[in-house]
């Protein structure tokens, strides 16, 4: 009987254990990563990024010039997922990733920067959504 109480005593804490760690790990995403996926947030399938996880994706917007922007996670083995900025300008996809945000990605004609924060979204340029900072390349 001690040897069963003992047993269900590691199992409980293993539980709790495996609770916490999954709570702290989505605590440490960017709440614009955080919700129910929706169809908009899917990549379109000639998108071909293998290393992010399909389920993370959400659509952040879209700049004056049709320029689509994406965030998502990608694993980084770590165990922490990096964060990822993914543009698509109507022809060529680009992206970046980094453990931590500002994330800046470039396709030559603009530069487009993910930051955690709206607060954070200032400064020349154009405002994509709550997230996005887009500039000229070379600015």
């Amino acid at each position: 009987m001690r040897a069963r109480g003992r047993a269900i005593g590691i199992a409980v804490t293993v539980l709790a254990m495996a609770g916490l760690t999954a709570c702290t790990a989505a605590e440490d995403q960017p709440a614009f990563l955080t919700g129910e996926q929706t169809e908009q947030d899917r990549l379109p399938a000639d998108a071909d990024f293998d290393d992010l996880q399909a389920s993370s994706t959400r659509y952040l917007g879209e700049d004056s010039h049709g320029d689509a922007y994406y965030a998502a996670l990608r694993a980084n083995g770590s165990g922490r997922d990096d964060t990822c900025l993914v543009m698509f300008d109507g022809e060529k996809w680009a992206a970046g990733c980094a453990a931590s945000l500002p994330i800046a990605v470039s396709n030559g004609l603009v530069k487009a920067t993910l930051y955690a924060s709206d607060a954070d979204v200032l400064g020349n340029g154009e405002a994509v959504g709550d997230h996005v900072r887009v500039i000229p390349d070379g600015s």
